[in-house]
């Protein structure tokens, strides 16, 4: 676990377009995912700002995670919300069309699909 520092400086270095940084942050989120203990708060703040710094992946499992909701209690509760894994869908599509390098264009078109679908509900 970081420290509220340590973090502080990884945000600051990944906004200043450092992508270790930029890694770093994402795999905390994972981290804080699947740890123990988990923290789905701290996880969805973290992987909010590494959508942000454009880090499709975050965006990606924002979606997937608001799409199901978690079945966890208390401050690990994550309702479904179909609308918010919408957004994050088209996020990531945004994002990955943004850097067309990094993804085919039926990723994009499946990611754009799952955001529509969700829309529908």
């Amino acid at each position: 676990m970081y420290s509220n520092e340590e973090l502080n400086k990884i945000i600051s270095d990944a906004e200043s377009g450092d992508e270790c940084a930029k890694s770093v942050l994402y795999n905390y989120g994972l981290m804080l995912r699947r740890g123990v203990p988990k923290n789905l708060k701290k996880t969805i703040d973290i992987w909010r700002k590494a959508a942000e710094l454009e880090i499709p992946e975050a965006a990606g499992n924002l979606a997937e995670l608001y799409k199901a909701g978690s079945n966890d209690t208390g401050d690990n509760k994550v309702e479904r919300n179909p609308k918010e894994a919408a957004k994050y869908y088209n996020l990531a599509a945004d994002i990955l069309e943004k850097n067309g390098q990094l993804a085919s264009e039926a990723q994009i078109k499946d990611l754009r699909e799952r955001a529509a679908s969700l829309i529908k509900e």
